[in-house]
């Protein structure tokens, strides 16, 4: 008998569990924050009659687009279609560009690049923008590559050129948000952090970091949006004066900013967006999320705490747990909450406006806990042990085993034991209790081998743990 358990003992051992979750759809580009900026052209497609095929009402874009349709900027490929996720060329750009910005329009009679000839569609375009545009400047000559890509750092330069912004001081540590902030062209990076700055320009999230994407082309749709941008920005820009106004110690109004607090869905990751506060007392932003206070405070905990005033953003997920909250330490899919944030000073705290959203991000990592298994002789008996599982979704815990399957597999291998209780972290294996459709029969046969496994079921996820 000895022998046996000793052989049970020596089995492999793996223990499974199966959770589920509602994953909504939701969106996955990272521009539809632009949709909630402030567009004071209305468009009436209907009576302009004017629409592209492949761009409609709830693409994220859809108001730049049909802006710069609606003042015969831009028209389509020819086929009824804008193909918005299209890349610009340096030429489409340039034209775009100079028809967006009212640009004075010349043809010179000698053409300044080698590459674009006075015969060529875009000679009067890019004539027109090339204080503003980058080119290439060889042995052979000067040549503005009119077929390449655009490319983000070469369209920042462009626009804050073009707004007359390019003599402006700038502290470029607004870059640092960016992880490939060292990507940028170091002779661009001034140019790139004023469009930054005045929001003609912002970066995407990819695996929970920030990028600006230097040298990422430039899709139409992102071009259209970036241009309208521009318009606005050139139509009601005020000067940026903070140099005009002398400091004064006991001026608190001047001294201390609320947060202007924004939330939007880019590249399918919801991100919160706040204005930099510039303060001397300045200590920490908190985003602090509550389920059930309109008003959140201090005294809601907080998800995350930044010391860096140049921080002026946050993915929001569960990869950190919220500390302090009326929900517990993770957000749920498909739940409201309120949201804001707050910037906590040195001697005052000010707290941000407070959006509702629903949560769409990452699970509840301990939905998906695996449990850890021990096996040990007991009174001459093999018995498995494991942690209790408290997550909601649990279902049960399934004892499955083979004879020749090492990867064990449920409801494939059938089961010895179906628990349900969750609080039964045990289970003694023995021959008192029959198989169900496994590919030994009914009991374990012995001095045979057999490979056991330990099934945690909850619903409809499947994780293995050897």
């Amino acid at each position: 008998m000895k022998k046996t358990v000793r052989r049970l003992i020596s089995i492999l051992i793996c223990l499974t569990l199966i959770l589920c979750s509602s994953i909504p759809a939701f969106a996955a580009n990272d521009n539809k924050s632009k949709a909630n900026e402030k567009v004071n052209v209305k468009i009436d497609v209907k009576v302009n009659n004017k629409s592209f095929k492949d761009v409609k009402e709830d693409h994220w874009a859809y108001k730049y687009i049909m802006w710069m349709l609606s003042r015969d900027i831009v028209h389509g490929i020819g086929d009824g279609t804008f193909l918005p996720n299209g890349t610009v060329t340096r030429a489409e750009f340039a034209k775009m560009m100079v028809r967006t910005l009212e640009l004075e329009t010349f043809t010179p009679k000698e053409p300044t690049f080698a590459d674009v000839n006075k015969k060529d569609w875009e000679y009067p375009y890019v004539e027109s923008s090339k204080n503003y545009l980058t080119y290439y400047k060889t042995s052979t000559g000067n040549y503005f590559k009119p077929s390449q890509p655009s490319v983000r750092e070469d369209m920042a330069v462009a626009l804050v050129k073009a707004l007359g912004y390019q003599n402006e001081a700038i502290d470029e540590s607004i870059l640092n948000q960016f992880a490939d902030v060292n990507e940028i062209t170091p002779s661009l990076r001034k140019y790139v952090a004023i469009a930054v700055k005045y929001g003609l320009m912002k970066g995407y999230p990819e695996n929970d970091k920030l990028y600006f994407g230097p040298m990422k082309n430039l899709t139409r749709a992102e071009a259209a949006t970036l241009l309208y941008r521009a318009f606005v920005v050139k139509e009601e820009k005020v000067p940026y004066e903070e140099d005009k106004l002398p400091y004064e110690e006991d001026d608190e109004e001047d001294n201390y900013t609320k947060p202007e607090v924004s939330l939007s869905v880019e590249n399918g990751v919801q991100i919160l967006r706040w204005n930099k506060i510039d303060s001397k007392n300045f200590k920490e932003y908190r985003v602090v999320i509550s389920k059930n206070d309109s008003t959140p405070d201090i005294e809601d905990g907080y998800l995350h705490r930044f010391t860096d005033p140049n921080r002026t953003f946050a993915i929001i997920n569960n990869l950190e747990k919220y500390t302090g909250g009326d929900f517990g330490n993770y957000l749920t899919k498909g739940v409201n909450y309120y949201i804001t944030v707050i910037a906590v000073y040195s001697d005052k705290i000010l707290t941000g406006n407070v959006l509702q959203f629903q949560y769409n991000g990452t699970e509840n990592p301990e939905l998906y806990v695996a449990p850890v298994v021990t096996a040990s002789e007991e009174n001459g008996k093999l018995v498995l042990r494991w942690n209790q599982i408290d997550s909601p979704n649990f279902v049960g815990y399934r004892v499955v085993a083979s004879k020749s399957d090492s990867s064990l597999n449920y409801p494939d291998n059938g089961y010895l034991y179906a628990i349900s209780d969750r609080t039964k972290n045990y289970a003694v294996i023995d021959n008192k209790t029959a198989y169900t459709n496994g590919d030994f029969g009914k009991y374990f046969v012995k001095g045979e081998n057999t490979i056991l496994a330990l099934l945690l079921f909850t619903v409809t996820k499947l994780l293995k743990v050897m």
